[in-house]
């Protein structure tokens, strides 16, 4: 009996053993290797997670910055050394190993430029603003054949178009490119607003108002995620290029000119019932025409719908066939109005979105073309657009 008891008693103290040392094995250790310990400011680094039995991952860069995500990237504004700590967990447990990141200071320019608009017209000064950072020389080529060396140029364009304006900076360590889409507008356009100087993806810009009726929620794009995706609202500024991943060279995102639209994405609840409108443009003479761009995204689901008309007043002024939305195609489609009628009106423009079922209507390049060369109203593109609620008749 008592050799049977010393046996169970073995047995016992074997089990905690071997249970503590498989418990040991299960414990959370921290590992991770970087592709490089001395960058460059603004250079990429990347992290790769080779941590055993862990469940979770805090990484924290240094400078402020943290991550939860397995692996990691992290890019270094400012030089100076930096301790990367990478904590890992397991229930209670956790281990943590640390690294040393050197960032040095890269000499290499940095090519900036903005101006005040990316609408303008033919005979208007346009400013280019340099912002461009460690850059001994500049050099700027217009996109119309006109080139400049000066700092932060002013150029008049003559002829309208798309322009790509390209700045090339440069210092003993190399050189850097930015460039920008500039739209220039003929001058016997009275009123143009090719959505270019928005913020990407606001759902307020500039004068126009924003009415939705619907108030349902939006649907979003498998294709591709951005900010303000599934938004309750009206029309957003949509730009192809920014989404994640970007779009813009996926046909069905095309702008019609430049890099932005107008986007009025369906309603999940109901139809949209939705509502952009222009500020107050007072049509001082006859023979002017107002014109948009216009396309679906798809013909796969329900229509994309929308009509045109004017507000002048409390009056409600049908352009495009009353009650009878228009069914945009896949490609851009110009749809023009004569205005002559309403010479000497004050007016807004206002476009429905009555979508039902669809993905998205897109506008762009919304246009009031006169016969000389007076500017009669230029969009104010520094006050935000207010919002308001009309039911479907403008009211």
């Amino acid at each position: 009996m008592k050799k049977i008891n010393r046996i169970v008693t073995y047995l016992f103290f074997l089990f905690l053993i071997l249970g503590c040392e498989k418990e040991d094995e299960k414990r959370p250790i921290a590992c991770f290797d970087v592709d490089a310990k001395v960058v460059k400011e603004n250079q990429t680094v990347v992290f790769t997670n080779c941590s055993e039995h862990a469940t979770a991952y805090y990484w924290e860069f240094g400078d402020e910055s943290t991550s939860v995500q397995y692996h990691a990237t992290h890019a270094y504004k400012t030089p100076g050394e930096y301790l990367v700590s990478l904590t890992v967990f397991k229930g209670e447990r956790s281990d943590r190993k640390q690294v040393t990141i050197t960032v040095e200071e890269d000499p290499s320019p940095i090519a900036c430029f903005t101006v005040a608009s990316a609408n303008v017209l033919v005979g208007q000064e346009v400013h280019f603003q340099n912002c461009s950072e460690k850059a001994d020389t500049y050099a700027w080529d217009f996109g119309d054949g006109n080139t400049s060396i000066e700092e932060s140029p002013v150029h008049i364009y003559t002829e309208p178009g798309v322009k790509v304006v390209v700045l090339t900076v440069e210092n003993a360590y190399g050189q850097d490119s930015m460039s920008m889409m500039i739209d220039v507008a003929g001058a016997d356009v009275l009123f143009f607003d090719g959505f270019e100087d928005y913020e990407d993806f606001s759902l307020s810009f500039g004068d126009w108002t924003q009415i939705d009726n619907d108030g349902s929620p939006t649907w979003g794009l498998a294709a591709t995620s951005f900010p303000n995706s599934g938004y309750v609202g009206s029309f957003i500024i949509f730009n192809p290029s920014q989404t994640d991943p970007p779009v813009d060279e996926d046909e069905r995102f095309m702008a019609y000119n430049g890099q932005k639209y107008a986007a009025c994405f369906a309603a999940r609840n109901s139809a949209n019932d939705d509502w952009l409108i222009s500020p107050e443009i007072h049509l001082e003479e006859e023979g002017l025409e107002l014109s948009l761009a216009a396309k679906s995204y798809s013909d796969s689901y329900g229509p994309d719908l929308f009509v045109v008309q004017l507000l002048h007043g409390d009056e409600v002024i049908w352009l495009s066939p009353p009650n009878e939305p228009i069914n945009p195609p896949l490609s851009w489609t110009v749809y023009s109005y004569d205005l002559s009628a309403y010479a000497g009106k004050h007016v807004n423009i206002q476009i429905g979105c009555l979508s039902d079922d669809a993905v998205a209507l897109f506008i762009d390049d919304i246009t009031i073309r006169g016969t000389d060369n007076r500017v009669l109203y230029r969009q104010n593109f520094e006050k935000p657009a207010s919002t308001e609620k009309r039911n479907a008749s403008g009211r």
